[in-house]
């Protein structure tokens, strides 16, 4: 949990505000997604369109899986961000 202050200007500090902010920023980064995940096929699972919203759910997870790996591919590429 202490490497985080390797990257920050300010030199190792090893205090407990970065687990803090780390945690704190996955709490919030977990809610922002089960809401964009969730909500709107939940919504369309209860209204009675079952099939839809599976689907919805589906492609939603699809298109961040997409998303994700090209980001990932274009980062352990170096085209995002060079290496030295």
């Amino acid at each position: 949990m202490f490497y985080g202050s390797k990257f920050s200007e300010s030199g190792p500090d090893n205090t407990i505000i970065e687990p803090i902010e780390f945690i704190s920023l996955f709490t919030l980064s977990a809610a922002v997604m089960g809401f964009i995940f969730g909500y709107q096929p939940a919504q369309l699972y209860f209204d009675g369109k079952k099939k839809l919203a599976v689907n919805l759910f589906l492609q939603t997870i699809a298109y961040f899986a997409v998303i994700t790996s090209l980001i990932l591919t274009l980062f352990f590429s170096g085209v995002l961000i060079k290496r030295k």
